[in-house]
């Protein structure tokens, strides 16, 4: 007869969130002594820098803390974080970077002129579609790579 699988005979690995909260809410000085190897691979400073630099209060702190994570150990990162991170359950949005609505055209052509890569064009394309004078600034930058004014406009749609 074959053992059922339980929750109970499960182990419950921790994982990226169950560090962030254990941040912002338990902040026990030994919990990341207390970690298995396979929670310690969970542990990924990149990725709670960038859920906690999600909240306002705190993204200066976390700014800071960013430029130094890479040579901080994970043990003494965690001990930082919690000083730094005030105490209590809190929502934040996460805010992904978004191409939706980008024409690939518009973005291949910011990116050569300006020699940058996509990530920097979208920054780009957001500037210059924040006021009219710069939105006819961006046609013509299209239209400096041979698409006539119809075409640009389409491109926009």
């Amino acid at each position: 007869m074959k053992a059922k699988n339980t929750s109970e005979n499960k182990v419950k690995v921790r994982g990226l969130f169950d560090h962030i909260n254990h941040i912002r809410e338990v902040k026990k000085k030994d919990y990341y002594k207390c970690l298995s190897e396979e929670e310690k691979k969970s542990f990924n400073k990149y990725m709670i820098i960038r859920f906690l630099s999600m909240d306002v209060d705190i993204i200066e702190e976390i700014s800071f803390v960013s430029k130094y994570f890479q040579n901080i150990p994970d043990e003494q990162f965690y001990q930082v974080l919690i000083d730094l991170v005030p105490k209590g359950r809190k929502f934040c949005k996460y805010i992904k970077n978004s191409t939706e609505g980008i024409n690939e055209t518009i973005l291949d052509c910011i990116c050569k002129k300006y020699k940058i890569g996509n990530r920097d064009a979208i920054d780009y394309y957001n500037i210059y579609t924040s006021s009219d004078v710069n939105l006819k600034e961006l046609c013509e930058l299209i239209q400096g790579f041979g698409y006539s004014e119809k075409e640009v406009e389409k491109l926009f749609k």
